[in-house]
């Protein structure tokens, strides 16, 4: 059975095979086939300075499944992404030197943390323990736990990050762990903006209650105070899945027809994509019209692919899932 390998680094390397040596840059897609059911791909990084060690990852057609630096996306007809990331062993972590603790109900937590460098977060109970890298340096963190919530925060030099958690049966729960671009607080809030950088301008707000509740008030807003609404049909696409995923439906609809928009109901929409996580152009095809959704999974990224049909408009008329 052949199939097609659809290689993305997000670090410049060289992939060496049994049938091919090749140079990839970071954030290029390299394709090439391969008619064996397993192959060993190995991937030398070229930048010294990213600590980086080579690497092996053994695709099999008939059980594709991620490893640690390579994610597997099964496109369903022998056409496989594989996204792949550096193998650090060597990169020197800062040290954790800060404590801090807390109590959600009678479970003490600590929080190890480091300032005035990159922030290495680590929260640990007698059972449990999560711990995070950001590449943010901060100057104080501050946390707050409510029953069964911990909210944790900084500001960096630019925005900051904010993390929380929820802990039930003994376990670490993430609930969010990003940066962010805008973090204000007074005595008895917390809001935070980040950017989502997508065609609209979509950012998200949250908004906490550090003396009620912890679990996030969200808002989506927009960065120009209103959508960017695309015109080309090369871009609509994106923007119309971009749309859905933040549950958007005003601005999808406006990429719909209006015969296809009567037919489908807001329940419709969200039923039929369900919640995906990223948003690819078809491998299988060049055509524009065929986009595939990526749906993360512990083992191996599911996806499915829609063709798109338009009206003289650019609209877009028909959708129809292929897989």
């Amino acid at each position: 059975m052949q199939s097609i390998l659809h290689i993305k680094p997000d670090f410049d390397c060289l992939l060496k095979s049994s049938k091919t040596e090749i140079f990839l840059k970071a954030n290029s897609t390299n394709s090439f086939l391969t008619s064996t059911q397993k192959i060993t791909l190995l991937f030398y990084p070229t930048n010294c300075s990213e600590y980086s060690l080579p690497f092996c990852f053994v695709f099999d057609a008939k059980n594709p499944c991620h490893s640690k630096n390579v994610k597997v996306a099964n496109f369903n007809n022998n056409n496989y992404l594989l996204s792949v990331s550096p193998f650090f062993i060597s990169k020197p972590q800062n040290l954790l030197f800060s404590t801090k603790k807390l109590k959600t109900n009678s479970t003490e937590h600590t929080i190890f943390f480091n300032t005035n460098s990159d922030l290495n977060l680590k929260i640990e109970s007698d059972l449990d323990v999560f711990s995070y890298n950001f590449d943010v340096k901060i100057k104080q963190l501050k946390c707050v736990s409510l029953n069964q919530n911990i909210l944790i925060y900084a500001h960096g030099c630019h925005g900051g990050v904010v993390v929380l958690l929820d802990y039930t049966q003994d376990k670490y729960k993430i609930i969010l762990c990003e940066k962010v671009d805008i973090l204000e607080e007074t005595n008895s809030t917390l809001k935070t903006y980040k950017c989502l950088y997508d065609f609209a301008g979509h950012g998200v707000v949250n908004t906490f209650d550090l003396n009620k509740s912890l679990l996030p008030n969200t808002q989506l807003v927009y960065a120009n105070k209103s959508p960017f609404l695309a015109k080309h049909k090369e871009i609509i696409p994106y923007a119309f899945f971009e749309a859905i995923k933040v549950n958007n439906l005003k601005v999808a609809r406006f990429y719909l027809s209006t015969s296809l928009s009567n037919k489908l109901s807001d329940k419709h929409l969200k039923v039929f994509f369900d919640n995906f996580d990223d948003i690819q152009q078809s491998l299988a095809t060049d055509s524009i019209d065929e986009i595939a959704l990526i749906y993360n999974n512990d083992k191996c990224n599911k996806t499915k692919l829609f063709k798109l049909e338009f009206d003289n408009q650019n609209k877009i008329s028909n959708i129809t899932e292929l897989n």
